[in-house]
């Protein structure tokens, strides 16, 4: 990996100052452009690509020469072709100089805050143990590379504090892939950074790097370039300067052709002129005709046979070193001593190989390549061990060094193997299951002399599935096969099935788990309850359990009420959830049983059945009228989320933490929430998209934003890759609702039994996981089938009547008075009675504008008018503008003067608005905003400046603003 080097530039080769500088008078304005963003404090970025050779690295020096006149501090580095593997080897590089560094004001690390998530990659032997052999699981690999590259901003963020910092990426082409994301990331983040991003790449990469290099050319405000071949002209300049006037006229032109306008072609093709005398005439111009100098490895080969042998295992053991080597380093891997090998590197640099600077580095990426090209395979294989040696030898950590192992050839050694793992583990620990792999895969194929290690084929198979390859299944299955350990095998089959119902093979995972049971383990061994809790979620998910009842449920919670242990916790989770779902235990039950379900709301993390738990409970309390236990439980999980940097946990529990808003009426916190878990979509997160994106479009409607609304059920991608998503069923009811309220019942009507069809295929029979049936029966009655409106009615009625949840009774009972069921007075009377004993205040103020509208048309307009009022007054403080205008529209036909509505103050900021306000009227800085919302200092400070405004007061009066809006 090249090193990052933050000084000012040294002695600079031919290469950046003549050939790969001419005509290049636009790109160096970009350059200038983007540096003088940086500086400024508005952040800048600058992607160069081209084809080798032609200048772009050249421009990058011209980068770094200009950040160090504009007193901007430099952090370079260059992607490396070997190390291109391994996850954030660039970015550790690239801040190599920083990580020990201190605030020089308060002293404090400048890995601190949200910075400190970055430690695993910057701080060798931050990951724990580096002598522990085995693996540990790592977390999501999406979620790890999140909380790197959040942390590794804000470490940025932090140096940037000091002094503008240019930050030069040169072989972008060969960057690590989680390297390339956190530049994504932070191309994506340079407003209002004093940060300068250069960024120099071939216009040919994999797939995969074209495919990010192309999102970073998409970045807002990016300057892209692509130095283009030099003209004929400025190739006669080229000649003109190096060889004379007479070879440009005779010359220039066959130069041109030959070479292509590429610049160091072209000095490759001039140095080749020079060595062979080539005469500035007619016949010298026939001479070049025959010259091949885009073949780099002939020309290299040629200078290095005249230079010597040891010249040329000097050259070969920077290349296999991935230079900039350590002259010392070389020396080592070249077998020689140190005098020895820097006369021969003066050499090669004399020769054009070489730099001249310190380290030892190649002139050019097609130098190097052509030298390691002619390294045989048996020999690469062997400077490639010889490199490790040296580099442990050095004092650096066997972990980071491990990648040379990879080149090698397996000779049964048990000390390689040891490392490998060791590595490996590291990998693990900085969110790089990939590079995990490959060093496993390895250690495997060394010690495969001895035999299948069972341990070995664990960890491999465990990586990979973290990594979601299912080959790790078939590995995890042969180290079963070789596993003595009746334990251990037990606790690879709750690996395997697990693995498989996540993959949706029910039915496999369920012979998983009986495999598992039949070890002969103790009842109480943990692994063996383990299997049990698994066995019943998936024998739940295929519907084979048996509906719970009263008496199964108190047997339940007087053995694990406790919720002591994360199996207990599930089972209890489990069972609520079961009893949800189906409507077959009363709503107290359910509520009891996932209260003890809840994990330890405090603590760094939760345990990982926890956080299967954690989500069934939560809908288990929401769903049965505890919505404010389920607010505080997933409010305990977005901090810790937050804390550790995990945008994907931190997207999933905000959804379910708006939910539960949602269901106490609390619509401006439920809308900011799942915005939340929107905007995370665009970093992968998809668990719950359908539902977030249809939950908050029935929030709009509320709002009488009916554009919005429509934006949201329009998901992305369209239909077809969500319809067979278990949350897609919200997105019909949302758009029956829609067409319903829009004059197309009908439309509404199929809509809405499509969701119930659905939802009953799901085991989904109860009515307060979602109402769909009450929307269904106002559908077909606005399409004038009374008889069906009746009948869904009168089964909803039946079914909650069951559960004896207050809120779904109470909008059952307010369904049932609308469509004709029974005596209207009495079923909206008593929505609203039994309303009230809830936390449904949305479907409180739905059914006092009802039971008011009704006493309105019934002639009882002095009640009607108290009736709406009430209506009105928590309708507003919902947040629901469109129930709440609805209700001063029939106050004024009852005879009342309606309140003006309020359309200023804390209800008008956006969502993105009211979450920034809400933590500065906390008193957090605007830094610690950023850093919890994983958004930008620009985009808080923009935020604010719109909230000031709105609100008329400044930070000092923000709280006091804040606390008089609508329910957060």
């Amino acid at each position: 990996m090249r090193v990052n080097r933050s000084g000012p530039p040294g002695p600079t080769p031919l290469r950046s100052t003549g050939a790969l500088l001419l005509e290049r008078e636009d790109e160096l304005r970009l350059v200038d452009e983007v540096l003088d963003a940086g500086r400024s404090g508005n952040g800048g970025l600058l992607l160069v690509r081209g084809a080798p050779g032609v200048g772009k690295t050249g421009l990058l020096q011209a980068a770094v020469q200009g950040a160090f006149e504009a007193d901007m501090s430099v952090l370079r580095v260059r992607g490396a072709e070997l190390e291109q593997r391994f996850a954030w080897g660039t970015v550790h590089e690239l801040f190599a100089t920083t990580i020990d560094a201190r605030d020089p004001a308060s002293g404090r690390p400048l890995l601190s805050g949200a910075a400190a998530l970055a430690a695993p990659v910057l701080i060798d032997g931050a990951t724990g143990d580096g002598d522990a052999p085995r693996t540990r699981s790592p977390g999501p690999p999406a979620e790890a590379r999140f909380a790197v590259a959040h942390g590794l901003y804000w470490h940025l963020a932090d140096l940037a504090e000091e002094t503008p910092i240019a930050v030069v990426v040169d072989d972008a082409h060969w960057v690590d892939v989680a390297s390339l994301h956190f530049l994504l990331h932070l191309a994506g983040r340079l407003d209002g950074l004093p940060v300068a991003l250069v960024v120099a790449a071939r216009t040919q990469a994999d797939r995969e790097r074209d495919v990010l290099l192309g999102q970073l050319a998409a970045a807002p405000d990016a300057r892209c370039c692509s130095p283009a071949p030099l003209s004929a002209a400025g190739v006669e300049t080229l000649l003109d300067r190096e060889l004379g006037a007479a070879a440009a006229r005779w010359l220039g032109a066959v130069c041109h052709r030959q070479a292509g306008g590429n610049p160091f072609l072209t000095s490759e093709l001039i140095n080749e002129l020079r060595r062979s005398g080539v005469p500035a005439s007619a016949a010298g111009a026939e001479m070049v005709a025959q010259l091949q100098p885009s073949r780099v490895t002939r020309s290299v080969s040629a200078r290095l046979s005249v230079l010597g042998s040891e010249a040329t295992d000097l050259a070969r053991a920077v290349a296999v070193l991935g230079g900039p080597a350590e002259a010392r380093l070389a020396a080592a891997v070249a077998r020689q001593d140190l005098e020895r090998a820097t006369l021969q590197a003066d050499g090669l640099a004399r020769s054009g190989i070489l730099s001249p600077a310190r380290p030892l580095d190649f002139v050019h990426p097609l130098v190097e390549t052509a030298v390691r090209d002619e390294i045989a395979a048996g020999e690469r294989a062997l400077l490639h061990r010889r490199a490790f040696e040296a580099l442990v030898a050095d004092g650096a950590d066997p972990r980071s060094s491990a990648s040379h192992l990879l080149h090698t050839e397996p000779d049964g050694d048990d000390e390689t193997v040891r490392l490998l793992r060791v590595a490996a583990a590291a990998a693990v620990d900085r969110g790089d299951p990939d590079t995990a792999i490959a060093l496993l895969d390895r250690a495997r194929r060394e010690s495969v002399a001895a035999g299948e290690d069972p341990e070995l084929l664990e960890d491999l198979g465990r990586v990979q599935l973290a990594a979601g390859d299912p080959a790790g299944i078939d590995r995890l299955e042969l180290a079963r096969g070789t596993q003595r350990d009746p334990r251990r095998r037990a606790g690879l089959d709750l690996t395997v099935a697990v693995a498989r119902y996540e993959r949706g093979e029910a039915s496999a995972a369920k012979a998983t788990l009986a495999r598992g049971l039949a070890e002969e383990l103790p009842e109480d061994d943990e692994i063996r309850v383990s299997l049990q809790a698994a066995d019943l979620t998936v024998t739940r998910s295929l519907l084979q359990a048996p509906v719970p009842d009263e008496e199964a449920a108190a047997a339940t919670l007087a053995r694990h009420g406790n919720g002591r242990t994360p199996v207990e916790r599930l089972t209890l989770a489990q069972l609520a959830f079961q009893g949800l779902q189906t409507g077959e235990l009363p709503y107290r039950t359910v509520a009891e049983l996932a209260r003890h379900a809840v994990p330890p709301l405090h603590g760094e993390g939760i345990d990982t059945l926890d956080r299967l738990a954690l989500p069934l409970a939560g809908m288990s309390l929401y769903f049965s009228d505890a919505g404010e236990a389920a607010e505080v439980a997933f409010s305990a999980e977005i901090d810790r989320s937050q804390l550790q940097g995990a945008r994907m946990a931190f997207a999933t529990a905000s959804f379910f933490r708006g939910v539960a808003r949602f269901l106490r009426g609390r619509l401006i916190g439920a809308i900011d929430d799942w915005q939340v878990a929107i905007d995370a979509a665009r970093d992968g997160w998809a668990f719950a998209l359908p539902s977030s994106r249809a939950l908050r479009a029935l929030v709009a409607l509320d709002r009488d934003e009916l554009e919005l609304a429509d934006e949201l059920l329009a998901l992305p991608g369209g239909d077809e890759p969500w319809t067979a998503h278990p949350t897609f069923p919200y997105v019909l009811a949302t758009r029956g609702v829609r067409a319903t309220a829009d004059g197309r019942p009908q439309e509404g009507l199929e809509l809405l039994l499509r969701c119930g069809e659905r939802q009953e295929a799901q085991g989904i029979r109860n009515p307060s996981v979602m109402h769909w049936q009450a929307e269904a029966a106002l559908a077909a009655f606005a399409a004038g089938d009374e008889r069906r409106a009746r009948d869904l009615a009168r089964e909803l009625l039946r079914r909650t009547e069951r559960y004896g949840a207050p809120r779904a009774l109470g909008i059952a009972r307010r369904t049932a008075g609308l469509v004709g069921e029974g005596d209207p007075d009495g079923l909206l009377t008593g929505s609203v009675h039994v309303l009230e004993r809830s936390e449904g205040e949305l479907e409180l103020a739905r059914s006092l504008l009802e039971l008011g509208a009704w006493q309105r048309r019934a002639g009882q307009r002095t009640t009607s008018r108290e009736t709406l009022r009430r209506a009105i007054d928590v309708a507003e403080r919902c947040g629901a503008s469109a129930l709440s205008r609805r209700g001063s529209d029939e106050l004024r036909v009852a005879g009342g003067r309606p309140r003006r509505l309020r359309i200023s103050g804390s209800d008008a900021l956006t969502s993105s608005e009211r979450r920034v306000a809400d933590l500065a009227a906390e008193g957090l800085t605007n830094r610690q905003i950023a850093q919890r919302l994983f958004v930008t200092l620009r985009t808080v400070e923009t935020h604010l400046t719109h909230v000031y405004g709105k609100l008329d007061v400044d930070r000092a009066g923000l709280a006091e603003a804040m606390a008089g809006g609508a329910h957060t």
